[in-house]
């Protein structure tokens, strides 16, 4: 699986990080960022791309959009169709902006190949994964009991976009890491290949 995200960087990486940790002490939780250890908002998720279209679709998005300041607001959950603990992303008009112009971009042009309808405009909720793969429903409870009154709520830029995914003709071995494949500044140039 294939992902086009944001990568948070510098404080905002290391808050996320260490609630990872946090989640690994206290509940055992190791597997959403053993498989993809950089925090990130995902725009759309995709079995594969047309790798060249895709570089060229990504290098125009992030040249004609700048960096966006997004409110992580708290902790959020999904139930189906996997159990999901997350930091919400609150949602405003340049998000939503560079979202539709992704979507279009990459799905209705036909680059994203098998790709995912939950990242589609009229059902995407921005997120920033916490814990996912190992979390079990109690696991969630006991969480969200705990952490209620605890303050999540911070401001963060998204300063690129990227590829995250398994590097491209490799099979991974069952909980093989993903990572960054190419990285574009919004409002700047290329900073890796894909």
């Amino acid at each position: 699986m294939l992902g086009v995200v944001s990568l948070l960087h510098g404080a905002d990486a290391r808050a996320v990080r260490a609630l990872w940790a946090e989640l690994a002490t206290d509940y055992g939780l190791r597997e959403a960022p053993r498989r993809v250890p950089f925090p990130h908002v995902s725009y759309q998720i995709a079995v594969d791309y047309d790798r060249a279209r895709l570089a060229e679709a990504l290098a125009r998005e992030a040249a004609r959009h700048g960096p966006i300041r997004v409110t992580l607001t708290g902790l959020g959950a999904f139930e189906a169709p996997e159990l999901v603990l997350y930091l919400a992303v609150e949602r405003n008009a340049a998000l939503d902006a560079l979202h539709a112009a992704l979507w279009w971009a990459l799905v209705e042009s036909g680059v994203a190949r098998q790709w995912s309808p939950l990242y589609a405009p009229d059902s995407w909720i921005p997120h920033i994964t916490l814990a996912q793969l190992d979390l079990t429903l109690g696991g969630l409870r006991a969480i969200q009991s705990a952490w209620s009154g605890r303050d999540l709520r911070r401001e963060v830029w998204l300063s690129d976009l990227a590829l995250g995914g398994d590097p491209p003709g490799e099979q991974p071995e069952p909980g093989q890491a993903q990572q960054p494949l190419a990285r574009f500044t919004l409002g700047g140039a290329a900073e890796g290949d894909g």
